[in-house]
């Protein structure tokens, strides 16, 4: 696995350093783990920052495909990348959500005009981007997850998650947007109702269809918690009731350190519910962290691995951490 921390003059060079991070990259090529650009718009297309990268997955023999597209859109104020999952690319496409069995609906992260913070974080099967801006943190997911399954009955376990769902009207305008749907990946929301809003996450199920994933409070047809747990949970009495049916976050504002100051780290775990209750798997390298004396690029160190701990956006409550996994 391979780390790359730095600074951004502005998205665009965000953007193409995220690119050359995936496919140059010093470790990744060593361990044959580098990504390849295997589509990019031609010339004269709508958005010619359009790509498809192709991950090898660990041992060469994967073909993990993530289409990016970069916008700048100054009237707004929206720098953005938008991350679309597919499961192959066709050369003669002219947009990056033209290739096969894309993402239904994009996922962004957001960027900006201005200079910034970031850290890579990537192996053959999937990579993550944070960048930091001003006191606000934005992040992306793209790739594998890793599945309570084998290979052969679930070949492509393929999760896409950013900060925010596509662009719309009631949705979030760029980094500065403070509202529930400006959530990272580790807590995306989606909304169902009038003034609708996508997902900020999505993944592929074992039969090739692309599910909604969302928490805190949506409906979709996957959840992610850090806490598997099923049923219907009851707050004591006088608690919280924003956390009705959600443990997970129940439990990170409830948590404090482990005897000898160890730190927890909780995986973040997709779970199917409603008519059909199953549990998929795990993100690979994020987790769930607890808030409890702790703060943002703090370093929490498992297994010899440090982890960078980062906010959900602009959020500071006790259970709106989650930390990255630097390797």
């Amino acid at each position: 696995m391979a780390v790359e921390t730095g600074t951004a003059t502005d998205g665009l060079d965000f953007y193409n350093k995220l690119i050359s991070f995936l496919t140059t990259n010093a470790e990744l090529v060593g361990l044959g783990q580098n990504w390849s650009v295997v589509w990019q718009a031609p010339v004269g297309a709508e958005n010619e920052t359009d790509v498809v990268v192709r991950g090898p997955g660990l041992a060469g023999g994967d073909a993990v495909y993530v289409a990016m597209r970069y916008t700048a859109n100054v009237a707004q104020d929206a720098y953005y990348i938008s991350i679309r999952g597919a499961t192959g690319f066709l050369p003669d496409s002219e947009e990056f959500d033209e290739h096969v069995n894309v993402t239904p609906s994009s996922v962004r992260m957001f960027v900006d005009s201005g200079t910034h913070s970031y850290w890579f974080t990537a192996n053959g099967r999937r990579f993550m981007a944070v960048a930091k801006i001003s006191t606000t943190f934005e992040a992306m997911y793209a790739g594998l997850f890793l599945p309570y399954a084998t290979p052969l009955s679930y070949p492509y376990p393929m999760f896409i998650g950013g900060s925010a769902g596509p662009t719309d009207t009631d949705g979030p305008i760029n980094w500065r947007t403070i509202n529930d749907n400006h959530s990272h990946f580790v807590e995306p929301h989606y909304n169902s109702g009038v003034a609708f809003v996508d997902t900020g996450a999505w993944m592929l199920n074992p039969a090739g269809s692309w599910l909604r994933v969302a928490a805190r409070g949506s409906i979709a047809p996957v959840g992610i918690d850090p806490i598997t747990s099923g049923g219907t949970y009851f707050p004591p009495e006088g608690s919280d009731t924003s956390n009705y049916g959600l443990p997970g976050r129940f439990v990170l504002q409830n948590t404090m350190d482990a005897l000898g100051g160890d730190r927890i780290l909780w995986p973040c775990t997709l779970l199917q519910y409603g008519d059909v209750s199953q549990t998929y798997g795990i993100l690979d390298g994020a987790y769930r962290c607890q808030g409890y004396m702790n703060a943002a690029e703090n370093l929490i160190t498992y297994n010899t691995v440090d982890h960078l701990v980062v906010p959900n956006v602009y959020r500071s409550d006790l259970r709106d951490y989650w930390a990255m996994a630097m390797e």
